[in-house]
Formats: C-alpha cells, structure tokens, sequence
C-alpha cells in the first residue's frame, strides 16, 4: 500500500482485495450450507474462514497504522 496523504491509500496489490473477499463469500456460504443442512464439517469451515478474516484484518489494520 502507497500513501499519497493524510487519506488516501493507493492499494498496488489485488490480492489485498481478492483475498478478503473470497474468505467472506466461502465463509458465508458454508455457513448457510452449515445451518441449513446441520453438517459439521461446513460450520468448521466457516468458523475458520471467519478467523483468517479476523485476523488479516488485524494484520491489515496495524500496516495502515505503522
């Protein structure tokens, strides 16, 4: 990421977009499969998607602020 000022943050990277994304919509279809169908297996995936969000998120917030 490229700060030209105060407020604005060029984002070179698309995987900095892609990858977020791509957990959210894994994570909320497995939850929906996971609830809809009380499959095990699609809640665990979901949980995990969640927490990889969570956590890029972090690691995300504390580049932004560095």
């Amino acid at each position: 990421m490229k700060r030209i000022s105060e407020n604005v943050i060029i984002i070179e990277q698309l995987w900095v977009i892609l990858v977020p994304l791509l957990l959210a919509l894994v994570g909320i279809s497995c939850l929906l499969v996971g609830v809809a169908k009380r499959d095990r297996v699609s809640l665990l995936v979901s949980g995990s998607c969640f927490l990889a969000l969570f956590v890029l998120f972090s690691i995300y917030s504390f580049m932004v602020s560095s």
